[in-house]
């Protein structure tokens, strides 16, 4: 039963998001009310307001209440990372992802017509700050990355793709800390290769660059 409750709570909330009751900002109802209203105790509300939370649906303010926030992107990471641990998959599948996702973000770049120019200078700008310790370098990848991504404008792509580059940075860091300057000048070659082949509007040099730079990742540090 008390499950059924702890599900009933959830449900509710998610059914006034659905329909355009509640939305970012919106106070909550209070616990008790919603206790009340829907019937049911006020541990199985409590329970079922601190998953959501969890979720990253709401955010709980103390003295003010429960908020929607909606800012379930902020706990993908953990659960990623979670699931890893778990072994739900390894670094070689997470690999893989980011390898074949970094295609899929540069053909929606080249969609864009002459967007990707513009994309591309933007990441070549990026590439070519100056790194002066491995914690800069390790930015400067994460950041050229990221800018692509970003380039889509598709908010799906952009947060499954944050959510898995903030455990992809260890992996980063790991190669990038046991590379000698001509693997370095190989990886920085390949990212040149992938910005300059967007900003031709070349996908097949653009792919492979990618492949080049995925391939040497795997062959200096998975």
């Amino acid at each position: 039963m008390a499950g059924k409750e702890y599900n009933k709570a959830i449900e509710y909330v998610m059914d006034q998001i659905k329909d355009g009751s509640l939305g970012i900002g919106s106070k909550l109802p209070a616990e008790r009310t919603l206790a009340e209203a829907l019937g049911i105790g006020r541990n199985s509300t409590r329970e079922a307001l601190r998953t959501l939370e969890n979720m990253g649906v709401i955010s709980s303010k103390q003295g003010s209440g429960n908020f929607v926030t909606g800012d379930m992107a902020s706990v993908l990471p953990g659960m990623l990372e979670m699931m890893m641990v778990l072994s739900r998959f390894d670094k070689e599948e997470l690999h893989s992802f980011r390898h074949n996702m970094e295609k899929t973000v540069c053909s929606m770049i080249l969609q864009s017509g002459d967007g990707a120019k513009e994309i591309a200078r933007r990441a070549l700008q990026i590439l070519h700050e100056d790194a002066v310790s491995a914690e800069d370098e390790i930015d400067v990848d994460m950041r050229f990355h990221f800018a692509l991504v970003e380039g889509t404008g598709n908010r799906l792509m952009i947060s499954l793709m944050q959510s898995v580059s903030e455990i992809y940075t260890d992996m980063i860091s790991q190669v990038l800390s046991s590379a000698d300057d001509e693997k370095k000048s190989r990886l920085f070659k390949a990212h040149e290769e992938i910005a300059k082949a967007l900003e031709a509007g070349d996908e097949v040099k653009c792919f492979k660059a990618i492949d080049e730079h995925y391939n040497m990742i795997e062959e200096n540090g998975l």
